[in-house]
């Protein structure tokens, strides 16, 4: 995963401008729903979910970040939302890094959670988007660890903070200012057994904010 992590991101940076102007950059703001199967927990939770994404900031390349909470659920991804914030704000939208280790960095956080637009058709009406998140922080407040333990093998900490990821796909019908995307993602934990491994799926709405 590291190295194709890292072949994807040298190739991106070393593309040329021509080939990056062609995609119409901007900033979108989603709000949606998302269910969340956990097979290791009795129960299923529901999520509202706030992102907010860098679209088309690299060839096709979204930089995304999302926040979800629900009822006794809650999760986040602070590391791609500092490197988003700093690509966007000090590298510029759109804008060639000055490629220093600095820019490098941020732009390896902002790329914990990215989507890659792949668009069906000539018109780009609809939107295939793969993507990753490898850095969230979540948390589920009711698993039941004393009952549980037996069965499923969580620890006593499964109420604490967890680093996760997911990996899933957005299926989008593109407008010029709005896209709908309904998606679904497998999540997993790092640990060997995780509370917030499951298949997920949701929907999201997004504006677009061009400059």
């Amino acid at each position: 995963m590291k190295k194709i992590i890292f072949i994807i991101l040298s190739a991106l940076i070393l593309l040329p401008k021509e080939a990056k102007a062609q995609y119409e950059k901007g900033i979108m703001i989603s709000t949606g729903y998302k269910h969340l199967s956990t097979v290791n927990l009795p129960k299923s939770y529901d999520a509202f979910t706030v992102d907010l994404t860098l679209h088309n900031y690299y060839y096709g390349v979204d930089f995304n970040s999302s926040f979800n909470y629900g009822k006794n659920y809650i999760s986040y991804e602070p590391c791609s939302l500092i490197g988003l914030l700093y690509c966007r704000f000090v590298t510029g939208l759109g804008e060639d890094p000055d490629r220093n280790l600095v820019d490098l960095t941020f732009m390896v956080m902002a790329a914990s959670t990215m989507s890659f637009n792949i668009p069906i058709g000539d018109e780009d009406k609809f939107i295939i988007r793969p993507y990753w998140s490898l850095m969230r922080i979540s948390r589920v407040l009711d698993a039941p660890t004393k009952n549980i333990n037996p069965v499923f093998g969580l620890k006593d900490d499964a109420n604490e903070y967890q680093l996760n990821a997911a990996a899933g796909v957005y299926f989008s019908i593109n407008w010029d200012l709005f896209m709908i995307s309904p998606f679904c993602e497998y999540g997993f934990g790092y640990k060997k057994v995780s509370p917030f491994t499951g298949f997920n799926f949701g929907l999201s709405v997004g504006i677009k904010l061009y400059e």
